[in-house]
């Protein structure tokens, strides 16, 4: 941002350096909301620091706030006039509350999920499992049952300097490291949280462009795609040439693995997810239902 501006009561001006496209996504997604009937009088007399705990954690959501002890625990209890009902009539939600400790690293994750203090792992990828902590899991909980979610993947791929002089210009030297690169290792490496990757997604592949972009067959591919959208059947057709094209016949880039972050949880959980305490979240922990 280059400055921001106030033309007149209603109005917040942002002026930018230079394009941002994603800046309307952005403003959008971030949602910041307050009740204004307890909090714009304090800010009208100065109180612009004013935060939901100065006025009680005001909400329309299934759970109200009891009790905040920041780095440490947050209470819920059921808020009885939630306006949802489930299929059969009843009110929402089932829960008469929840106790949601705060857990700072994944150790801790692992011995509070062990000792039975929370039910659920972090959504995190900080804080997913690895296959030396899944083994103490399977140790100390014995017969136990507990699950894994997955929360992400984190896909990795070669994408070789085709624009700079050397060997890599030579579509044999490509093939050639194509063909050595060892997935299953990779994937053992990691202990089974790890999936090989065969494909390109399309941000990756519009990426690959940048790499190949003198290649007359790659930049004719992609608009022959962007011509037939929304098309659902011919773009997957043009997308899959432009899979076998850059993966196979040139190899521009290399898919090897996706990186997969899974949590544990309990087979009772209802969404209960404990997040970290710096990551904004939004569960509606009525509704939400997690299956093995």
């Amino acid at each position: 941002m280059d400055a921001v501006d106030t033309p007149d009561a209603t109005h917040l001006r942002i002026r930018l350096k230079g394009p941002e496209p994603l800046l309307p996504l952005n403003l959008g997604t971030q949602q910041v909301a307050h009740p204004r009937h307890l909090m714009q009088p304090r800010i009208d007399q100065g109180e612009v620091m004013i935060t939901p705990s100065d006025v009680g954690w005001v909400s329309t959501g299934p759970f109200k706030v009891t009790q905040y002890d920041k780095g440490s625990r947050i209470q819920y209890k059921r808020h009885d006039g939630y306006w949802e009902k489930d299929a059969q009539g009843n009110k929402l939600p089932y829960l008469d509350g929840i106790s949601m400790p705060y857990v700072r690293d994944a150790n801790a994750m692992d011995n509070a999920f062990i000792g039975g203090q929370i039910d659920a792992g972090i959504r995190n990828s900080n804080f997913a499992l690895s296959k030396t902590r899944l083994d103490t899991y399977r140790k100390n909980l014995g017969s136990e049952k507990f699950y894994l979610a997955q929360i992400g993947f984190n896909p990795y791929g070669l994408h070789f300097n085709v624009l700079k002089s050397g060997p890599f210009q030579d579509v044999r030297v490509r093939k050639a490291v194509a063909m050595w690169i060892d997935q299953a290792g990779m994937t053992e490496v990691l202990g089974g949280f790890a999936q090989a990757e065969t494909f390109l997604r399309p941000t990756v592949s519009r990426g690959g462009i940048g790499m190949a972009h003198d290649d007359a067959r790659v930049i004719d591919l992609f608009e022959q795609m962007k011509a037939v959208l929304p098309d659902e059947a011919r773009t997957k057709a043009i997308y899959s040439q432009i899979q076998k094209y850059m993966i196979l016949e040139q190899p521009y880039v290399v898919p090897t693995f996706s990186q997969l972050y899974e949590i544990p949880y309990r087979s009772y959980v209802q969404g209960v997810f404990p997040p970290a305490e710096n990551t904004y979240h939004n569960l509606d922990f009525a509704t939400v239902w997690l299956d093995k």
